[in-house]
């Protein structure tokens, strides 16, 4: 992981410690999150590590400052306890991973306040009555895998009003 964080630095001419922005979607392949370059990150807003293996975030660094993680296309079946660090985490993405049950969600909904989460294609989504479970759960949540508290979809795309207002 170190590796990947240096060519990003070097590739965006900054530092660990003043990197804002990472985008890592397969750009190292480990099972664990490795190395000590992360957490020297101390400023990094915006996380991106889809595709890259992970099995666990233990280890994962207490990131005051991120605010955006995604863990998209990994196989994360535990450690989600090592995020209660990264107290700003505002939006969480871990859609297609091993997360098996809605329990492993406990120690983040205490600690965090999410708005936003993304847990799409995981083996806990086929509860039928996960979303229920989870936006009971976090009490901050807005969004749950593109829906609001009641099931209904949350459409981001304003391009499609604009579009419907052009056509007088």
């Amino acid at each position: 992981m170190d590796a990947a964080i240096e060519k990003w630095c070097a590739e965006m001419g900054t530092t660990p410690e003043k990197v804002v922005t990472m985008y890592l979607d397969e750009k190292f392949k480990s099972a664990t999150v490795e190395g000590e370059l992360l957490a020297k990150c101390e400023n990094l807003k915006t996380l991106s590590c889809a595709s890259c293996g992970l099995t666990t975030l233990a280890g994962f660094p207490a990131l005051a400052n991120l605010k955006d993680l995604s863990l998209n296309d990994n196989r994360i079946a535990d450690g989600l306890e090592a995020l209660v660090g990264c107290k700003a985490l505002s939006s969480l993405s871990l859609a297609n991973n091993k997360l098996a049950n809605v329990d492993d969600l406990k120690a983040v909904a205490e600690e965090l306040t999410l708005s936003v989460l993304e847990l799409e294609a995981n083996p806990l989504t086929e509860n039928e009555d996960y979303h229920e479970k989870v936006m009971t759960m976090m009490p901050t949540l807005n969004v749950l895998d593109g829906r609001d508290e009641f099931g209904n979809e949350i459409d981001d795309d304003d391009e499609d009003d604009d579009e419907d207002e052009d056509d007088d």
